[in-house]
């Protein structure tokens, strides 16, 4: 796997489900490392409208769920 270009790594990583991100860290070569790199990291950005209103946004940390409502955070 060492030999695969890093970009298609990149991009495989990129489209794997959250739940599989912990298992391809555990991996040698490039997978493991962009997955070590990148996993701690992931965040969703979670915003709703209901009625016309936009409700209060916030960031939600794909790693541990961790939720971040204001940037001071």
């Amino acid at each position: 796997m060492d030999g695969v270009p890093y970009a298609f790594c990149e991009a495989v990583c990129a489209i794997l489900l959250k739940n599989l991100f912990p298992t391809v860290g555990e991996l040698s070569g490039h997978y493991g490392d962009l997955v070590r790199r990148t996993y701690p990291n992931m965040a969703n950005y979670v915003v709703s409208v209901e009625d016309g209103v936009e409700k209060p946004e916030y960031l939600r940390y794909v790693s541990t769920n961790l939720k971040l409502h204001t940037p001071e955070e």
